[in-house]
């Protein structure tokens, strides 16, 4: 019946309900039950809650099993935040190399291109126009045609 009591509180999955089975085998006395819901209810615990109450009643050695396997679930979940945050850094890293080897390629393409000259004066605009300077007469578009009368 126990058992029963166990595995109900186990598929509730009300805490309150595992809290209050827990209570009731410590009030018993009954330490080998105590240890096996807390293996069977282990998902629904808290392990300072647990700790706490093992530590008050003097049952500190029938929770060793329950706080070996929240450790070792503990260090699971850290290691995989750990290699989860070193690949995000990796991925960082390598986004950056790919930036600046992509900056540098620009770059470089830039300095191939040879350097812009300034546009040619607009016809009737003014501005300075080496061919007239010289005296040489213009030829092509934009070029003045005489004005006879």
């Amino acid at each position: 019946m126990l058992k029963d009591a166990m595995e109900i509180a186990a598929k509730s999955g009300d805490a309150a309900v595992t809290d209050d089975l827990l209570d009731y085998f410590i009030e018993q006395g009954n330490k080998e039950c105590f240890s096996a819901a807390l293996c069977t209810c282990y998902d629904l615990l808290k392990p300072d809650e647990i700790m706490q109450k093992a530590w008050l009643k003097g049952l500190s050695e029938w929770v060793m099993s329950y706080m070996i396997q929240v450790m070792r679930d503990m260090n699971t979940k850290i290691d995989i935040l750990m290699k989860d945050k070193a690949d995000r850094n990796e991925e960082k890293v390598n986004e950056e190399k790919e930036r600046v080897a992509a900056e540098m390629n620009s770059n470089l393409y830039a300095q191939l291109m040879p350097a812009a000259l300034p546009a040619p004066p607009m016809p009737g605009m003014g501005g300075y126009d080496q061919q007239q300077a010289y005296g040489q007469p213009q030829q092509g578009f934009g070029a003045q045609q005489p004005q006879y009368y």
